[in-house]
């Protein structure tokens, strides 16, 4: 398996886990990096199957089947003694006013939320960033005490909020969300331990669309 680094921190360790309670005798190998980097690992098949967050580059895609798993939602954490905590919703224009800590500009998840926040109507460039991390936990870490506040996946912030390190805050008339896509080889039939997990986390008809690209491909090369 493959995966983005948000996705395979946060999303993929649960998903194995309840696949491997209904198949404990499935070894999974999990592999861990930028979108572009493993989707290239599953052009040439060193991977069987990649969840991954980020924008699957366009000159691999006459290889790849690529298939929308769910949404992901980004949310402005605080830390829990902020004034803004108060609040219900946040006004857009007041994130002027914030501090911010965030990954590095050249990371998927940044530029993601760059774009996003333009689409919303908000100025990036306005917005003050304080310091620069190359991980989500170092921004968490951040943000829990005191250096800024820091748009990141809800998935990665549950046990901090639940335990209250972390506060999360939506804002008016703003919404974060991306894809999380799976991807596999157009070119390759899927190991039975792989077709397992991919029927398990995605739908039937979504499941039937990626058998049907997959043999009209392998179909198509044999007549050549």
């Amino acid at each position: 398996m493959g995966a983005s680094q948000t996705t395979g921190t946060y999303l993929i360790p649960r998903l194995v886990g309840s696949f491997q309670q209904k198949y404990p005798g499935v070894t999974v190998k999990l592999t861990v990096g930028s979108t572009r980097s493993i989707c290239q690992e599953v052009a040439q098949g060193e991977i069987d199957v990649a969840i991954v967050g980020g924008e699957v580059p366009e000159e691999l895609m006459d290889n790849l089947q690529v298939t929308t798993y769910t949404e992901e939602e980004f949310v402005l954490i605080l830390p829990p003694r902020h004034p803004l905590c108060m609040k219900r919703q946040i006004e857009k224009e007041r994130l002027y006013n914030l501090k911010f800590v965030s990954l590095n500009q050249n990371s998927t998840s940044q530029r993601f939320q760059t774009r996003t926040l333009q689409e919303n109507g908000l100025n990036p460039k306005m917005l003050h960033i304080q310091m620069e991390f190359n991980s989500i936990e170092a921004i968490k870490s951040a943000v829990q005490h005191g250096l800024g506040a820091a748009f990141v996946s809800q998935s990665a912030i549950q046990k901090e909020v639940q335990l209250g390190l972390l506060h999360s805050s939506s804002i008016q008339d703003v919404i974060l969300t991306r894809k999380l896509q799976v991807v596999t080889n157009r070119k390759r039939y899927f190991s039975r331990a792989a077709q397992c997990f991919t029927q398990e986390i995605l739908t039937a008809a979504d499941w039937y669309g990626i058998q049907q690209s997959s043999e009209n491909r392998f179909f198509s090369d044999k007549a050549k």
